[in-house]
C-alpha cells in the first residue's frame, strides 16, 4: 500500500490512538455517539497526513474528497489492503486493518458500542445479521 495507508494502519494500531479518534468523531458530531463513521474515517485520514475537513459528516462528502485527491474506486473486495478505507453501500465508512479469516476482516471505525472495541472484526461480503451490518460493496485506494 501507500505511505498514508501503512501510517493509518501504524497509528490506529495503538489503542490509545483509536480511543483519541473515537473520543474526537463524538466531539465533531456534538456529542452524538450514532453515524459517526464518517467523522471517524475523515479523522483517521487527517491523522495520516490527509487534510480532509472537519465538516465532511456522509459517505458522499468523503468519497468526493477522497476522489479530488486521487483516489480510486475498487470493487474487487478479495484485493483489500490495510489502509484501505471501505464502504457499505452508503450506510458505513470503515479503514480495513487486515484479513481475519472466513470472509471477516479487523477494520476500525465508530462502531465501539456495537463490538466492545473500535478494532473488531466485521462480514465483508455480506451482511451481518447478529451485528445488523450491510455488507462491503467498495473501497477507496490512493
Amino acid at each position: 500500500g501507500s505511505g498514508v495507508q501503512y501510517n493509518m494502519v501504524r497509528y490506529m494500531s495503538s489503542l490509545a490512538n483509536r480511543e483519541s479518534v473515537h473520543n474526537r468523531a463524538i466531539a465533531l458530531h456534538n456529542g452524538i455517539l450514532e453515524n459517526n463513521c464518517v467523522y471517524f474515517t475523515a479523522e483517521v485520514l487527517r491523522r495520516a497526513g490527509i487534510s480532509i475537513p472537519n465538516y465532511i459528516a456522509n459517505t458522499v462528502q468523503l468519497e468526493k474528497q477522497l476522489l479530488n485527491r486521487g483516489w480510486k474506486k475498487h470493487t474487487n473486495l478479495n484485493n483489500l489492503r490495510p489502509g484501505d478505507v471501505v464502504f457499505a453501500g452508503y450506510a458505513h465508512a470503515f479503514t480495513f486493518m487486515g484479513w481475519a479469516g472466513d470472509g471477516y476482516a479487523y477494520v476500525v471505525d465508530n462502531q465501539k458500542s456495537t463490538f466492545g472495541s473500535v478494532l473488531h472484526k466485521r462480514k465483508i461480503f455480506e451482511k451481518d445479521s447478529k451485528y445488523d451490518t450491510n455488507k462491503s460493496t467498495h473501497f477507496f485506494r490512493p
